[in-house]
């Protein structure tokens, strides 16, 4: 998974390929949360969405999740999994979070955190569809798209013969000293 952000985001003499900013400053955010995770392990609960016909999706934690596959040592994370009422049943061995205090109590909150969520629609019978929690452990790990896209185009200028792979994203590499 992370090879194909690589390819996507660079063309054989490392160009930024049009319209895939995204997949190019998120080469150097992987690289990041990668160093993050192995040193940290995993700060903030993923949100997955049961979706009621026997598959998930992830409301929170994708991308965490194709970190995860150059970091083998980690082998499970905590969650919050937003269900319908009429499949609860199917997780009363999980403790269910009814309220804005216990979720913040799961989520490890200090008193200056901030959460924002996405609630489905009016309609749907279960509520959570996205969460973020901002907070002082998460906040100085991930730079703007601005800086990501400065950062990479120094780097790949000292390094012209980088290509993209999971090794790559494996090998943390000091992001600090191309922000120049």
């Amino acid at each position: 998974m992370l090879d194909a952000w690589g390819v996507a985001a660079l063309d054989q003499d490392n160009r930024v390929l049009p319209g895939n900013q995204y997949a190019f400053t998120n080469m150097v955010k992987f690289n990041i949360w990668v160093a993050d995770l192995r040193q940290r392990g995993n700060i903030k609960p993923w949100l997955i969405q049961d979706q009621g016909n026997g598959s998930y999706s992830a409301g929170t934690g994708d991308s965490r999740l194709k970190c995860l596959e150059v970091i083998p040592e980690i082998t499970h994370v905590e969650a919050f999994i937003s269900t319908r009422s009429d499949r609860a049943h199917l997780y009363q061995d999980l403790e269910p979070v009814t309220t804005l205090d216990q979720f913040a109590r799961l989520c490890q909150a200090q008193d200056n955190d901030r959460f924002m969520f996405r609630m489905t629609d009016s309609a749907a019978p279960y509520g959570v569809y996205w969460y973020e929690h901002q907070n002082s452990r998460t906040q100085s790990v991930t730079p703007s798209d601005d800086e990501a896209l400065m950062m990479l185009r120094n780097y790949l200028n000292q390094n012209p013969n980088t290509r993209a792979s999971t090794d790559w994203f494996g090998t943390a590499i000091d992001w600090d000293s191309y922000r120049l």
